[in-house]
């Protein structure tokens, strides 16, 4: 589970939601052993859903919200912003320095720990809450294929 924030056309963040970015695992190390890159394992279909976006206001803090993830039922991931390894601000900033970021990029702050296999039929609710407890967007998914 990460937080997906949307750039704005001054490339500050306007809008937020919750990702889920998926790996083909058996893919990435297939690619791994030959030397080669993961990106052909994290392209295909539904590799990275997300929940509706939310409006970034005075009142909620990037760094003060709470990541959920929940397959079956079973919580599998609950973390703060706030331990990122990088606050949202400086990932925006290193992007803008070093790649062409553009109005209405979709960026992708990292997950925490947690990250575990998902197998057909399984259910995949994910969430983020603000500093209050409020969800502020959530999203549920069905697993379809491995």
């Amino acid at each position: 589970v990460e937080l997906a924030v949307s750039l704005g056309d001054d490339l500050a963040p306007t809008k937020a939601a919750v990702a889920i970015d998926m790996t083909a695992r058996d893919v990435q190390a297939s690619l791994s052993s030959e030397g080669k890159p993961w990106t052909l394992a994290k392209s295909f279909p539904a590799s990275c859903p997300y929940t509706p976006a939310f409006n970034l206001t005075d009142q909620i803090c990037l760094q003060e919200l709470t990541l959920v993830l929940q397959v079956n039922g079973t919580e599998r991931q609950r973390s703060s912003t706030g331990l990122m390894i990088f606050p949202v601000a400086t990932i925006i900033d290193y992007l803008k320095r070093y790649f062409p970021v553009e109005p209405d990029d979709l960026v992708l702050t990292g997950t925490p720990a947690g990250v575990g296999q998902l197998q057909p039929g399984d259910v995949v609710c994910a969430w983020v809450e603000d500093q209050r407890g409020t969800v502020l967007s959530k999203g549920t998914w069905h697993c379809v294929a491995s």
